[in-house]
C-alpha cells in the first residue's frame, strides 16, 4: 500500500517545514513541499508534527522513591 501524508509540519535541524511525505511499500520515498501522486491512500495531517527518529523513553522501574509505583 502506498501512503501520501500531506501538509505535515516536519521537524528538521532548521525548525519546522510544511512538507508532504510519500511512503511506498513501508519505505519513505520522497519528502517535498507539494507531492502530486494518484495511486495511494491520502491523509491530510495539517497541523500535526512529524518527528523523525522519535524514541519512547517512558519506562517503569520498581524503585523506592517514597511512593508506590503502579507496577508494584
Amino acid at each position: 500500500m502506498n501512503i501520501l501524508l500531506k501538509n505535515g509540519l516536519i521537524v528538521t535541524q532548521n525548525g519546522f517545514e510544511k512538507m508532504d511525505i510519500l511512503i511506498e511499500n513501508n519505505i519513505i520515498k520522497n519528502i517535498h513541499p507539494n507531492i502530486i501522486h494518484t495511486d495511494e491512500t491520502l491523509y491530510d495531517i495539517s497541523g500535526n508534527f512529524v518527528i523523525p527518529g522519535g524514541i519512547d523513553v517512558h519506562t517503569h522501574f520498581n524503585i523506592d522513591v517514597g511512593i508506590k509505583s503502579v507496577d508494584n
